[in-house]
């Protein structure tokens, strides 16, 4: 029970380090829209707002992941088998 403790410790520990990352990139780089150090006719202007999106759907794969783990640790997440195309998961994963 105590290694089960501590191992759910660290794993609160790493998600919150996880959670912040993405948060912190968009709360900068929208403050830093919002204050208009940089403009929107500025050629950076559409990198920023790409970096905030790709970080905020970064972020909510992680609370989903985190959500899809309590779920699975309280036993109502129901398995549903389905098929996959191997040679195309086995390309993404590399």
């Amino acid at each position: 029970m105590r290694e089960t403790n501590r191992l759910k410790s660290e794993l609160l520990s790493n998600m919150s380090h996880e959670l912040r990352t993405p948060l912190n990139a968009i709360l900068g780089i929208g403050q830093m829209l919002e204050s208009g150090s940089v403009e929107s006719d500025s050629p950076k202007y559409p990198s920023y707002v790409s970096r905030i999106v790709a970080s905020g759907k970064h972020l909510l794969s992680l609370i989903e992941h985190v959500l899809d783990y309590a779920e699975v640790e309280s036993g109502r997440m129901v398995f549903t088998p389905e098929a996959i195309n191997v040679p195309h998961a086995l390309q993404e994963a590399v």
